[in-house]
């Protein structure tokens, strides 16, 4: 963790948990179900909050109430923070929505989509968001650092940058969300959390991890997660419940919009 771009890591914390509440109050007004996941949902069973080193907070809603969600985010967040997507922030480097505060994420909205139950189609639709996000990132010419450290990397974000000139950002625009709801009339037994860093099948989630009203208790407060954060955590993570080496320990978020 840069210290110098958190010069108060736990006021950032409570920043987050903060527009949490806020982000809770609104979804459940609209009638909108969220999930913590990944490191929150480890968080709030691991430590009951947040992982001490970590500096956001991911929840995940599905892609059928996407739409409705952002809007809601949009218009009726508190005016100390801002919604970002790519339809309020031009260029804006991410296909799921952000919660900001003076301009720092604080909340990932991450949209939950249905995926196939056939190995094959499922990396398909996996490959595809891949591949149109390249071309969406060379459309806006951007890259991150991570980006920028190999030759196969860079190669990839010029590749990117190519085929961006032969396609309009609307039709990419189209393209994404055609992939987002590939699977949506389907009544598959799998869902994806599309936009996710990690890996195609450790981003599966399994349809029955998201009935029911389970909520695990969070820095005081009882948000919702999976029915079964055991099962979840062991399939994203493995041994779960074992705390990382300090220098195993990472943050990827820093980065102002």
């Amino acid at each position: 963790m840069s210290n110098s771009f958190y010069p108060d890591l736990r006021k950032h914390q409570l920043d987050a948990l903060a527009a949490l509440v806020e982000v809770d109050r609104i979804l459940k007004r609209n009638n909108i179900r969220y999930f913590l996941l990944a490191g929150s949902t480890l968080g709030a069973v691991r430590h009951k909050g947040f992982i001490p080193w970590d500096d956001d907070i991911d929840i995940g809603i599905k892609y059928k109430d996407k739409k409705k969600a952002f809007k809601a985010l949009k218009n009726e967040l508190p005016k100390v923070y801002s919604w970002a997507d790519w339809n309020t922030i031009r260029n804006f480097p991410r296909l799921y929505g952000k919660v900001l505060f003076n301009n720092v994420g604080l909340i990932d909205v991450f949209i939950i989509v249905k995926t196939s139950d056939n190995l094959i189609s499922r990396k398909k639709q996996w490959i595809l968001r891949k591949v149109l996000f390249k071309i969406y990132k060379g459309k806006i010419k951007y890259s991150n650092s991570n980006e920028n450290q190999n030759i196969y990397s860079k190669l990839k974000v010029k590749a990117g940058r190519f085929f961006s000139f032969f396609i309009s950002m609307k039709k990419i625009r189209e393209l994404i969300e055609k992939n987002e709801s590939r699977f949506e009339n389907q009544n598959t037994k799998n869902y994806l959390n599309i936009y996710s860093a990690y890996s195609l099948e450790k981003e599966l989630i399994k349809r029955e991890w998201l009935k029911g009203n389970h909520k695990e208790s969070f820095e005081g407060h009882l948000f919702p997660t999976v029915s079964d954060p055991d099962k979840y955590l062991k399939h994203l993570y493995g041994d779960y419940m074992t705390i990382p080496k300090k220098k195993e320990r990472y943050q990827r978020h820093e980065e102002r919009f």
